[in-house]
């Protein structure tokens, strides 16, 4: 029955140790940006025919109250620290719960070769480490279970807060027979008790969505004790759905006595007069005991959790170009929404502000930002590391050329970030043709598209996927084909760039800005406006339309979108071969 969501933990775990359920020796710990790590993770492979070791499960839960958001991460042989696979969870709601099993994290290769094994050489080790990104606020928690004997087990590791108001995956009446869960209400002597209720207002709601169902007060808690909430037939028959609280909406098309499998139980204020709730009082803490009654009675503290911290919450550039040795040979960056932007050496810090600028404002939030869209665009900018190379004139006017041996640091970044072109800045060594306002600001907006498209493609191989002939990118590309508006005879048969590059003319002609910034682009794009594709493309303008019209350069409150005039400021000294003060 366990059925859980995706996440990255890094823990430690003694061989052998899966047959107690009340040990846990695993880490858990949050770096700098936020991500979560776990490692040595139960795998597939720690169990075989015979001997069932135990397998781990991952479990989040959302606490915002609007936001939905996905979790990213990615997989890794303990053993060889070779990564085995990436993951993406499905959009988790606010208020909701999941849970997600390794198995289904792993490659399908490990699912499918799950024998116990001391190998090293396979990709799929015993322990697995999993690294986490989150695009939501909430819980986190790692549990084991150990079919033999039959234990259910938290090796969750962080220190729990003294006023815990929360626990989710509290089990339903499915899980009476074998794992009844039990909540516990403790008093927090180091709170004076002054005019606090002697008993707790509990909070219940189903896991799977969110929905309130009803609240439950305890037993008085007397000062320094506590009491204690069976989940049991007689907890739920006197609650059912139609009888809530004034201030609480009741569920009205089931009943809730214990249809659900998991609940999010809350620890909620004093009902008032006025019918409002009191601001949680901090004189209690609610923690969630399961007995494991297949396991020999032998009961199991589930009610540890890490805290889930979203970093997708990406700032714009604030302006400062960073100097340093982060990215080398890069030495100058900067970061917009959390998509990095570097320079070589020689490129000017004039022309890598505007490209910072243009992707502040290509990737700015506004009124009509589809935010789900737009978070989903965030994290994987950060769980890929998208990364935007910026170039002086082009890649072969460099001599040395640019190589690991010539630019220490050169395979690093090309191997481990997300990316793929460069941006050019157009210098006096550019032919002359490049050298005018509109050229140089087609190349900047081309790259960038070039590498947020990436991202789509990466998050999405039936909706993006630049290989995936059935992808609604490639259909819309094959129509645009068929109908004679897109000539892809000049990338022979590489599907990738072919995809690419119809992505970037779908998305400038649907901003209209292909008249003003491409012009001269037949045969190989003949469409040259927005209404155009529209007419003669729909598959294309849908798709521009959902994913792209109102994630990227969205107009603001006013209705005007907020990079169309600042392109029109631009000048770009280095096309007419002038320095900025200390960028060359």
């Amino acid at each position: 029955m366990l059925q859980m969501p995706r996440l990255i933990i890094i823990i430690t775990i003694i061989f052998g140790f899966y047959a107690s359920a009340e040990s846990s020796a695993s880490t858990v710990k949050t770096v700098e940006t936020d991500s979560i790590f776990a490692g040595q993770v139960f795998s597939t492979k720690m169990n075989s025919m015979s001997v069932q070791r135990g397998l781990s499960y991952f479990r989040f839960y959302n606490s915002d109250s609007i936001q939905s958001g996905r979790i990213r991460g990615t997989i890794y042989n303990s053993v060889t620290g070779d990564a085995v696979n990436t993951f993406v969870s499905d959009l988790i709601a606010p208020g909701q719960s999941i849970q997600i099993l390794i198995t289904d994290m792993e490659t399908a290769y490990c699912s499918t070769h799950a024998t116990f094994s001391s190998s090293r050489e396979d990709q799929c080790s015993q322990f697995l480490n999993v690294e986490i990104v989150s695009e939501i606020n909430g819980l986190f928690q790692h549990i084991v279970f150990s079919p033999t004997p039959g234990h259910l087990s938290n090796f969750t590791s962080c220190s729990k807060s003294t006023n815990q108001d929360t626990v989710s995956h509290v089990h339903g009446l499915i899980f009476l027979t074998n794992y009844p869960s039990t909540l516990v209400v403790e008093d927090n002597p180091k709170v004076e008790r002054g005019s606090r209720p002697k008993s707790a207002n509990l909070g219940f709601y189903d896991s799977t969505d969110g929905t309130f169902l009803f609240t439950h007060e305890t037993d008085p808690i007397p000062a320094n004790g506590t009491t204690t909430v069976k989940i049991n037939n007689e907890l739920f028959g006197a609650n059912t759905c139609n009888i809530v609280p004034a201030d609480m909406t009741p569920r009205l098309e089931k009943s809730c006595a214990g249809d659900a499998h998991y609940y999010t139980v809350k620890l909620l204020g004093d009902l008032m007069d006025d019918g409002t709730r009191a601001p949680l009082d901090v004189g209690f803490t609610l923690d969630h005991i399961v007995v494991n009654r297949s396991g020999g009675l032998l009961a199991s503290n589930m009610g540890a959790f890490c805290p889930l911290v979203s970093n997708i919450d990406g700032t714009e550039w604030n302006g400062v170009i960073i100097k340093d040795n982060s990215y080398p040979p890069y030495t100058k960056h900067l970061t917009s929404y959390n998509l990095i932007v570097a320079g070589l050496p020689d490129v000017t810090d004039d022309f890598l502000t505007s490209v910072g600028n243009i992707a502040n404002r290509l990737l700015v939030n506004a009124k009509n930002t589809d935010q789900v869209r737009r978070n989903t665009l965030l994290g994987t900018f950060k769980s890929q590391k998208a990364f935007q190379r910026v170039g002086s004139t082009s890649m072969n006017s460099y001599n040395p050329p640019l190589e690991e041996a010539n630019y220490p640091g050169w395979d690093f970044i090309n191997d481990n970030y997300s990316l793929t072109d460069f941006i050019w800045e157009t210098t006096c060594r550019s032919p002359q043709e490049k050298r005018n306002q509109a050229d140089q600001i087609n190349e900047i907006l081309e790259h960038l598209l070039h590498t947020i498209t990436l991202q789509f493609n990466i998050n999405s191989s039936t909706v993006w996927g630049y290989t995936n002939p059935n992808s609604d990118l490639n259909l819309a590309m094959n129509e645009a084909i068929n109908k004679g508006v897109f000539d892809d005879s000049s990338y022979g048969n590489n599907a990738s760039i072919k995809a690419q590059e119809f992505a970037y003319w779908m998305i400038l002609t649907g901003w209209d800005y292909k008249s003003i910034y491409a012009p001269d682009s037949a045969p190989e794009w003949t469409i040259s406006s927005a209404s155009e594709m529209a007419s003669q493309l729909p598959l294309a303008t849908t798709l521009f339309n959902r994913d792209v019209k109102n994630v990227l350069n969205v107009p603001g409150d006013d209705g005007v979108r907020p990079l169309d005039d600042y392109l029109k400021t631009l000048l770009f000294k280095s096309i007419f071969c002038l320095t900025s003060g200390g960028g060359m």
